[in-house]
């Protein structure tokens, strides 16, 4: 016989005679004759005698507070946001950025932020971030394959665009 079948068998006889017991003997919870609670230093006994709402209960509190619900707020018709659908504003944009190819390629560059750089005397290379991409740059490369990095530079990085056929430069001064 495997061992794993005799442990599995010991676990299941250990389970059924563990079940046993507990149906032929049930748990049952001590009962005491009056409450007690214990201070750290001090021992009390809790008063049977006074109740806790008849003292302080006065006749204008309610049980249940139903104002809220017999006097709902007013609601108005109007939606001032939906998020399931897209407003016409957005589409508005997209539209004049299609038809504008030189805003969408300032637009494509704007979501790239610089991360650091790193020199060489042989070599440069800057590195860009697009959200959780890090992309290394070096003189040469093509990034998305639409922009030829022409030139790095401490001030600038020139790009060329094959869309517009014209040059970009993203300022290097402030990093």
């Amino acid at each position: 016989m495997d061992s794993k079948k005799k442990i599995l068998i010991i676990l299941s006889v250990i389970f059924a005679v563990t079940l046993s017991y507990r149906l032929m003997n049930p748990y049952r919870q001590k009962t005491v004759s009056q409450l007690t609670f214990t201070n750290s230093k001090v021992y009390t006994k809790t008063n049977k005698t006074g109740s806790v709402r008849g003292s302080r209960r006065t006749a204008n509190i309610q049980d249940v507070m139903l104002d809220f619900f017999l006097n709902p707020p007013e609601h108005f018709d109007k939606v001032y946001k939906n998020i399931f659908f897209k407003e016409e504003v957005v589409k508005k944009e997209v539209i004049s950025q299609k038809d504008n190819p030189i805003k969408r390629v300032e637009n494509e560059i704007n979501q790239f932020t610089i991360f650091g750089s790193y020199e060489t005397p042989d070599d440069k290379a800057i590195f860009f971030e697009r959200g959780k991409q890090v992309l290394v740059i070096r003189k040469g490369d093509k990034i998305d394959g639409k922009f030829l990095v022409e030139k790095i530079s401490q001030q600038d990085v020139s790009l060329k665009s094959e869309e517009i056929d014209d040059r970009m430069h993203i300022d290097l001064g402030d990093f």
